[in-house]
């Protein structure tokens, strides 16, 4: 009989006793209308995938949590997808990169910093290139974060089992990586 092996692993996100749903912020990562022609994803259609990052986005906002759009180079990539700014309100922060890492260039820390965000929900696109990156920096600068292969896309080209590998094992070591996203949102206090 042949074991089944788990490539993702379900951390409990250990949080401060005094974390609330609004010391969490939601990072959606550059999910933008040229972005989405190279959009993998591999638990069902790119449809799917929106799904989950849009239930995610609500359930969010329902809990007061900070929602911070990035995008990756507007004039290359266009803006952040419709639905995805109409899920997230007037209210959520827009934040425009040029580098990988959302922190890089920006003033996104400054922002989180001064609403006493403690962790980072992280999700959109690259698993292994902008929201490693961003998760990289946010742990460097102190932040918990979180997040589920079901939030997170892969680039059609730059894709690869290698890449992917790296990441999760990145994301299951140092930061609180979630097989379904139910999990990440009870944990995060979203439901």
């Amino acid at each position: 009989m042949r074991q089944s092996i788990r490539r993702v692993q379900r951390t409990p996100l250990i949080l401060p006793i005094n974390i609330c749903p609004q010391q969490v912020a939601n990072l959606v990562i550059d999910i933008q209308e040229r972005t989405r022609e190279v959009l993998t994803y591999r638990h069902g259609t790119v449809d799917d995938g929106l799904a989950r990052v849009l239930e995610m986005i609500r359930l969010a906002r329902n809990a007061g949590s900070l929602i911070v759009l990035v995008k990756f180079n507007p004039s290359v990539n266009g803006d952040i997808l419709p639905e995805i700014k109409d899920a997230a309100g007037s209210d959520a922060l827009i934040i425009s990169k040029i580098w990988w890492s959302s922190f890089k260039d920006t003033d996104l820390d400054e922002i989180l910093n001064g609403r006493r965000i403690k962790v980072l929900v992280l999700n959109g696109f690259n698993r292994s290139g902008c929201i490693l990156s961003t998760g990289e920096h946010g742990i460097k600068r102190g932040y918990e974060i979180a997040t589920s292969d079901q939030i997170m896309f892969g680039h059609r080209k730059f894709d690869r089992r290698k890449e992917i590998t790296a990441a999760m094992e990145f994301y299951k070591h140092r930061g609180h990586l979630y097989e379904k996203i139910g999990d990440l949102a009870t944990a995060v206090g979203w439901q």
